[in-house]
């Protein structure tokens, strides 16, 4: 009896020790840092900035394209006569790399005392060439029109030529969405050499 007894006990003591180391062994998972969390935070953070990055790319690549496309217009003067400047040919070309439609045109002069806004002067002579302020149905890319505010006009005697502004307005429609814009151009006399007057591009003053 007694040796089955302390057989029991010994057992129960093995039991116990391996119990307890076990118990000793098991990794304390508390104490260790969240690395799973950590990658996983890390992974969404780089997911959203590569989509935010993507989307800006989209934006900017959009914004070029739209300045690539948009309409463009130019506008020079090609000629100036000082008994008729309400003769001078301005010179409106696309620089841009699409058609604009329904083309029309205004100016404006002064002397800083008098104004004159021109609009819709038309001429058209026998052989239907059209001159004054005609429209223009359509202009191409890189095509240009010539135009002229009001040639032989009654104003060019009750202006101070030395001192004469003229703003030349082109209005047009976008293509496909037929948005009205337009593109204007500040022009003033200047004398050069003493003599002769000479029309010139200029900011607005």
């Amino acid at each position: 009896m007694n040796n089955r007894n302390g057989k029991r006990r010994r057992r129960r003591d093995t039991t116990a020790s391996h119990r307890q180391s076990a118990a000793t062994d098991e990794p304390n998972t508390q104490s260790q840092p969240p690395d799973k969390e950590k990658s996983a935070w890390l992974k969404v953070i780089t997911k959203q900035v590569s989509l935010w990055w993507a989307v800006l790319m989209g934006l900017i690549a959009l914004a070029e394209a739209a300045y690539d496309y948009s309409p463009r217009l130019s506008i020079d003067a090609v000629t100036f006569d000082e008994s008729d400047p309400m003769a001078t040919l301005f010179r409106v070309t696309n620089i841009g790399r699409v058609s604009v439609s329904n083309i029309s045109f205004r100016c404006q002069m002064t002397d800083n005392r008098r104004k004159i806004f021109l609009q819709g002067n038309v001429v058209s002579d026998l052989a239907g060439t059209v001159s004054g302020q005609g429209d223009v149905a359509v202009l191409r890319s890189g095509r240009a029109e010539t135009r002229d505010c009001a040639a032989n006009s009654m104003f060019n005697n009750i202006l101070n030529i030395a001192a004469l502004k003229i703003d030349v307005v082109a209005s047009y429609d976008w293509p496909l969405f037929g948005l009205r814009a337009s593109e204007s151009q500040h022009f003033t006399t200047r004398r050069i050499a003493g003599k002769k007057l000479i029309l010139v591009p200029d900011t607005e003053s």
